[in-house]
């Protein structure tokens, strides 16, 4: 299913897309607009959707996604922030359960001057599961005094999961700030022992970090 919202002039709006499992969702914010999106994926069926922002001079786009164990899960977020002071950004917290492949892709595309953007993805990985991020970040030559930033942070929780980090850096003029981190990293047994020594049992100790670790 494809569909093209339209944020007008001045406006400010809340959209949940959650109940959209395929196709394209084009976001349009006008001068001055504001969105905030929302989409959470708690269901057993696959997603394999677009959501693309094309954000006019001073409109500010800023998405939020929490996708929790379920099924497959394919989601692209392009920012394209068109004009002058744009501001787009999406923060994703990913539960990759046990046998699923999820995977995240983003695209900060900057035009304008003085724009501005955050791309920031946390997730876990579970036994025999596979998770991929792929961001790029575009800096086109009209888009004097950029700035972008990207993070990709995943803790694994099983030997047998699977994870792809492929950021990537197009700038095409010199005078911007931009930035990207990946990490990958294990549970760390030295934390679930000292939660142990505080009488806690090893099963919620890792449940407390795994939650720690998706909440900062």
């Amino acid at each position: 299913m494809d569909k093209h919202f339209i944020i007008a002039a001045g406006a400010a709006q809340t959209i949940d897309l959650s109940q959209y499992y395929s196709g394209t969702l084009t976001v349009e914010v006008l001068k001055s607009a504001s969105v905030s999106v929302l989409y959470t994926h708690t269901h057993k069926d696959s997603v394999d959707l677009t959501v693309y922002f094309r954000v006019h001079e001073y409109g500010n786009a800023q998405m939020m996604c929490t996708s929790k164990e379920g099924a497959d899960f394919v989601l692209k977020v392009v920012l394209e922030l068109m004009g002058k002071s744009a501001f787009g950004s999406f923060k994703a917290i990913i539960s990759t359960g046990q046998h699923c492949n999820q995977s995240v892709i983003t695209e900060q595309i900057h035009e304008g001057v003085d724009t501005e953007s955050v791309v920031s993805v946390r997730a876990t990985a579970d036994k025999k599961s596979t998770h991929s991020f792929e961001g790029l970040i575009r800096l086109e030559p009209s888009s004097l005094n950029a700035r972008a930033q990207q993070e990709h942070k995943v803790l694994l929780l099983d030997p047998t999961a699977h994870v792809t980090s492929i950021p990537s850096l197009q700038v095409l003029h010199d005078q911007v700030v931009c930035g990207h981190a990946s990490a990958l990293c294990p549970i760390d047994q030295d934390d679930i022992t000292a939660l142990q020594l505080k009488g806690i049992e090893e099963s919620y100790a890792r449940l407390l970090i795994i939650q720690g670790f998706l909440s900062q």
